[in-house]
């Protein structure tokens, strides 16, 4: 594993991966040659062989001996396989922190004194939302690419948070637009199906202050601006997705009205609920 990865960083060093994966927000190179090429590095490298790897000068750098622009290397099957490896680890982490760590933290709090009680409990509260606020997001955005692909919807993560909404995908648009193409024999006219590009921002609240959602949605609106400065999509969505049973919203009929003329007036009209969760 180590040898093929250090030949991507030699092929990279010498100028010869150059990105090659259309409308990807990463710069991407998935050449199957330069992938059989450091399987044979790498297993040379397990095999224990000595190899001056694929430079010229033995020593597999160019003359300035750098990486100007870093490339992600591999195929999508790869890719796969590794984010399913990474997650395997994630859960496995998950899991033993909350079989043993976490559970002690929680339980073995009988030997403290009413002030460190107090203060504990706030601090562990502070450090446990502050996990969620993280991960919950995380979640709710994969439960919500789910969604979508069940929907036979494409999602795509943001890998940019200043320039990329939480989740970027296409559908056909509600309004069933198509343009009719029409070529000198009528009979091989086509009519195709108008898509609409969509931003999707998430919101968790994992807080029972029901201040939190104006916050959060607000927080949301502004970033949905910014990707609508950039013209490449034509609607905008937010999910917020409320973990905390004491949390009032999303109130009455009369403020999800308000907060519907909200979101309208900044341009982003749908309003919803599903689950725990709405979509603005």
């Amino acid at each position: 594993m180590l040898g093929h990865e250090l030949t991507h960083v030699v092929q990279q060093r010498q100028g010869r991966v150059k990105a090659n994966v259309p409308d990807a927000s990463l710069p991407i190179n998935d050449d199957p040659s330069l992938e059989a090429e450091a399987d044979h590095y790498g297993s040379l490298a397990a095999a224990g062989t000595m190899t001056d790897g694929t430079g010229t000068d033995g020593t597999g750098t160019d003359a300035s001996g750098s990486v100007s622009s870093p490339i992600i290397q591999g195929t999508w099957d790869e890719a796969l396989k590794d984010a399913r490896r990474m997650w395997g680890k994630h859960v496995d982490k998950t899991n033993n922190l909350h079989n043993g760590t976490v559970n002690e933290l929680f339980d073995n709090v009988d030997y403290l004194t009413s002030n460190d009680k107090v203060r504990f409990s706030y601090s562990l509260h502070s450090k446990i939302s502050d996990i969620f606020s993280v991960t919950g997001g995380n979640y709710t955005e994969l439960e919500e690419a789910q969604r979508l692909l069940g929907e036979e919807i494409t999602p795509f993560f943001g890998q940019d948070e200043d320039n990329d909404p939480d989740i970027d995908y296409s559908q056909e648009n509600d309004n069933d637009e198509r343009v009719h193409m029409m070529d000198e024999d009528e009979e091989d006219s086509n009519v195709l199906l108008v898509e609409k590009r969509v931003a999707m921002e998430i919101k968790t609240i994992s807080s029972h202050d029901d201040l939190q959602i104006n916050a959060r949605i607000h927080e949301a609106i502004g970033q949905l601006d910014k990707r609508r400065d950039t013209g490449q999509y034509d609607e905008y969505v937010i999910v917020i997705q409320k973990y905390h049973p004491e949390n009032p919203w999303p109130y009455t009929k009369m403020e999800n009205r308000a907060a519907a003329e909200l979101s309208q007036a900044k341009g982003y009209s749908k309003i919803g609920e599903h689950d725990q969760s709405a979509q603005l």
